[in-house]
């Protein structure tokens, strides 16, 4: 006698139930247990899978691991659920249609599809948690409920109504639980672990399926009658559970050892990444220092490729930063100390050699990497070419302000010796000009014509020196601003000369100055004051660094080009060292001391011949005397 209302298929028990007569049945706790495992281990696969699609870069590759991993969820959920009736003992046996347990798998993997496609997106959404949830809870019950209509045997089945629909529910609500609780855990936890997020969601996933299983079995009975007889080609539900058990953990050993060793290529892969875009080049060999790898960068940098780089002795690539090249190829200091120099951790600078011949200044750092069964050692290798440019740059800017700053230095203590000697030069005709005058005052009643003279001559005199040392001084620093003008033009630089000369032999009648312009030019392009200074200070000078009575020598001459005036003098002469800096403002050489003079004159006259694009140049012996000689581009 059959109860109930059949919709789709599915026998829901109705009416009157007393006369049903059931059949008891009970469960094999392993059995129970084992299937709750099978669940899990097909959850745990298909989330781990989601890692593995969101890595993958290409679409085909992201396909693959959706198809494997679903497959592996499926056959999960499809395994679990014949253990389960496995553990589930009748006291009749039991069979299974071939062709409809095989299509129970269908709705299960397709679920299982649907579910990994939706978690592997780079952001889950609350309504893609709550479409899986639902997809999920519908997958595993449509598999079970195929599954069950696929029994054979000599009884008839049917469900309660409320526990049937609970199941799904539980299902559907758990699977949700599952799906949030892994996309939560990442949310508030990103540091935790992905494996541990994994677990506690395919824990949950795995209650979800098992839960579905065994709650649909509390609401089936099994009762006397001829529903489940039907004549097809059956399979023993053992053989199904042991195929099952097979199939099952083949997807899952497939899927572990995809992932293994997707991880291990991606590791490699990125490892490689991460070498080859290295500036720094990077070279690994053997404890003796033979060259099993090296990157990108090493290979640019030494100028070989990766088969010419590979098997070289380590140690020809440079050469000690100290050693100089000799007959044979190569000096190293790598030679036969490699091993204990990366065993110590080593930083070294060498030279590098190119295979062009070039050579280049390189660090590096030699590090000893234990393996299981050897180790190997790891160079790093940085061309420091900048770097040394760099502080190539940094000493000679470090040379230039040392030097900058002892010039100041030199000429502060310069102006300060000129302030004190300008103190002195002024000084004297002031004095001169004060005691004139205080002359001429007392005795303004009494002076003689010859007196007035005399005195008056002192004051012009002096007065002259002190214009004299006050134009000089303007000049010299009208000179270095840049503000001095000169106006060129035609003139007879011979009347110049002769002119100066004549004045220098008034002032110093004692001295004797010997002219020779027998060859000089009539004419040349000058500035005409600015060439009397020069040759007014020249003489000046020759006269007050030489004995008393001794003869000046004053020579002009010409060639094609130029024209040239010396004066010589036999006087103290100049120290060698000296005479460098001779022609520097506010400078006096050692020769020079006692004797009056601010050190602006030299300097003065040097850049007024410039001015005219021509030079002043001085040889001197000490105790014998100096000549400076004068060149000026000769007028065309």
């Amino acid at each position: 006698m059959d109860f109930g209302l059949d919709i789709l298929g599915i026998r829901f028990l109705t009416g009157n139930l007393d006369l049903m007569i059931p059949y008891a049945a009970r469960y094999s706790i392993p059995l129970v247990l084992l299937s709750y495992l099978f669940a899990f281990a097909g959850s745990f696969a298909g989330l781990t899978v989601c890692g593995q699609i969101q890595m993958a870069s290409k679409r085909n590759e992201r396909l693959l691991w959706l198809g494997l991993g679903a497959a592996a969820m499926g056959c999960a959920v499809w395994s679990m659920h014949f253990v389960g009736m496995l553990a589930y003992q009748l006291p009749f046996s039991v069979a299974y249609a071939l062709n409809q347990t095989l299509i129970s798998a269908i709705p299960s993997i397709g679920a299982s599809l649907v579910v990994l496609f939706l978690l592997s997106r780079e952001t889950v959404s609350w309504k893609s948690i709550l479409s899986g949830g639902a997809i999920t809870g519908a997958g595993i019950g449509a598999m079970h409920f195929i599954g069950m209509d696929a029994m054979r045997a000599n009884a008839s089945m049917g469900y309660d109504p409320v526990l049937f629909a609970v199941s799904i529910a539980v299902a559907v609500v758990l699977a949700i639980i599952a799906l949030s609780a892994r996309t939560e855990i990442r949310k508030f936890f990103p540091q935790a672990n992905t494996i541990w997020s994994n677990t506690i969601a395919a824990a949950t996933m795995g209650v979800a399926i098992s839960g579905m299983h065994y709650t649909a079995m509390l609401a089936v009975t099994f009762y006397e009658g001829s529903l489940c007889a039907r004549p097809d080609q059956t399979i023993d539900g053992d053989i199904i559970s042991l195929v099952g058990i097979g199939i099952l953990f083949a997807f899952l050993m497939l899927v572990l050892f995809a992932s293994v060793a997707r991880r291990m290529t991606a590791k490699s892969a990125l490892l490689s990444a991460i070498m080859n875009n290295s500036l720094d080049g990077i070279i690994v060999s053997d404890t003796y220092g033979k060259i099993t790898l090296g990157n990108n960068a090493a290979k640019k940098m030494f100028g070989l490729e990766q088969d010419e780089l590979t098997g070289r002795d380590f140690a020809t690539l440079f050469m000690s930063n100290n050693s100089e090249a000799r007959e044979e190829k190569i000096s190293s200091i790598f030679d036969g100390d490699i091993d204990s120099m990366a065993s110590a951790g080593q930083t070294v600078e060498v030279i590098g050699h190119r295979l062009d011949g070039t050579r280049f200044p390189a660090e590096v750092g030699l590090v000893k990497v234990p393996l299981e069964d050897e180790s190997v050692i790891s160079a790093t290798i940085r061309d420091i070419t900048p770097r040394r440019a760099l502080e190539q740059a940094q000493r000679q800017a470090y040379s230039e302000v040392s030097t900058a700053l002892q010039q100041q230095t030199e000429l502060n203590e310069s102006q300060r010796q000129f302030i004190a000697m300008a103190s002195h030069e002024f000084r004297t005709p002031l004095a001169v000009i004060d005691s004139s005058v205080r002359r001429l005052l007392r005795k303004k009643d009494n002076l003689t014509t010859e007196e007035l003279l005399k005195r008056t001559g002192r004051i012009t005199s002096a007065v002259t020196r002190l214009i004299a040392l006050m134009e000089s001084t303007l000049s010299s620093s009208r000179l270095d601003s840049g503000k001095l003008e000169i106006s060129l033009s035609p003139c007879d630089i011979t009347s110049i000369v002769n002119e100066a000369c004549i004045r220098q032999q008034d002032v110093t009648p004692d001295r004797q100055i010997i002219r020779d312009l027998t060859d000089f030019p009539s004419e040349i392009q000058a500035d005409a004051t600015a060439l009397d200074q020069i040759i007014t200070n020249l003489l000046s000078n020759a006269v007050k660094y030489s004995p008393d009575a001794s003869d000046i020598i004053v020579k002009g001459w010409s060639d094609e080009n130029n024209a040239f005036v010396s004066v010589r003098d036999f006087g103290l002469g100049i120290d060698e060292e000296d005479q460098k800096q001779l022609f520097t403002r506010f400078f006096r050489a050692k020769t020079a001391e006692g004797i009056e003079g601010t050190g602006i004159g030299l300097h003065l006259a040097k850049g007024l011949i410039e001015e005219h694009d021509g030079t002043l140049e001085v040889t001197s012996k000490i105790g014998e005397g100096s000549t400076f000689t004068i060149t000026l581009p000769a007028a065309s």
